[in-house]
């Protein structure tokens, strides 16, 4: 056995075991369930397996956020935008005049 995956919560979902083929070593998953009582060898465990190279590995486990997590913190920062732009009024020649008069913009540090 070369890996563990976990799965959401961090338990251990899929053993990947590298499997000594005629064709040359292959990485195959077997799932959790497939284990007796669903608890999955310790790294670097010796088993013997049926490989059949047409349904070896399940799935992969999915670490990506999803979709619309991206797209609500997107909208929540363009509404911030939105609102601190209105909050604060257009930016003018005279205003930007006056802030870098009074030191607000090219501050030297």
């Amino acid at each position: 056995m070369v890996s563990v995956e976990t799965d959401h919560s961090g338990r251990p979902a899929v053993a990947l075991l590298q499997i000594d083929a005629s064709d040359g070593p292959v990485l195959c998953g077997i799932d959790r369930k497939s284990f007796s009582e669903q608890h999955v060898p310790p790294l670097q465990t010796r088993m013997i397996v049926d490989y059949r190279p047409t349904a070896c590995a399940p799935a992969p486990v999915s670490r990506a956020l999803p979709r619309w997590l991206f797209l609500s913190i997107g909208g929540g920062g363009l509404a911030l935008m939105v609102a601190y732009l209105r909050r604060a009024g257009p930016i003018t020649w005279d205003r930007f005049v006056g802030a870098w008069a009074r030191g607000y913009i090219g501050r030297g540090a």
